[in-house]
């Protein structure tokens, strides 16, 4: 709400009713910044599973070297990094922010359930891959980790 509201009290200082706004200017707004890299969450499939742990790599697509992308963490991986934050079993952690990068926070809460599964299952039919909406939402006992380095 906090970017709506200077475009909400331009509106009220020039006698217009807010509710009357194009909606085209309220888009920029919800959609957040848009300046840099957004930050890639890529979970990690262990060779040998440690306590049933899953684990996430918050990887930022500008500290990657050279002509490195994303994609590029498919296969083999050594990671060397730090926890940020461990997840009890039972606990969980939004992953909404890196699933949906363009959409700042108040547009991704107000999002219904439906409309998010209808989403994830949009992005499996474009991306070939099985994406469910239990992808938003990492469960424990899990960690989260920033990479130093990844070979």
């Amino acid at each position: 709400m906090a970017q709506m509201m200077p475009i909400m009290f331009s509106a009220l200082a020039n006698g217009q009713d807010p509710s009357t706004l194009d909606q085209s200017a309220l888009v920029p707004a919800l959609m957040g910044s848009g300046t840099g890299a957004t930050d890639f969450a890529h979970v990690l499939e262990l060779d040998e599973p440690i306590d049933g742990r899953t684990f996430v790599v918050i990887v930022k697509p500008d500290r990657l070297f050279g002509s490195a992308a994303i994609d590029d963490l498919e296969g083999d991986v050594s990671v060397f990094g730090l926890v940020d934050r461990l997840i009890p079993q039972g606990g969980s952690q939004s992953l909404e922010r890196y699933l949906l990068p363009g959409l700042n926070r108040v547009a991704r809460r107000a999002m219904s359930a439906n409309s998010m599964n209808d989403l994830l299952q949009n992005f499996s039919q474009l991306g070939g891959r099985s994406v469910s909406s239990d992808a938003v939402n990492l469960s424990g006992p899990a960690a989260v980790v920033t990479p130093l380095a990844i070979y």
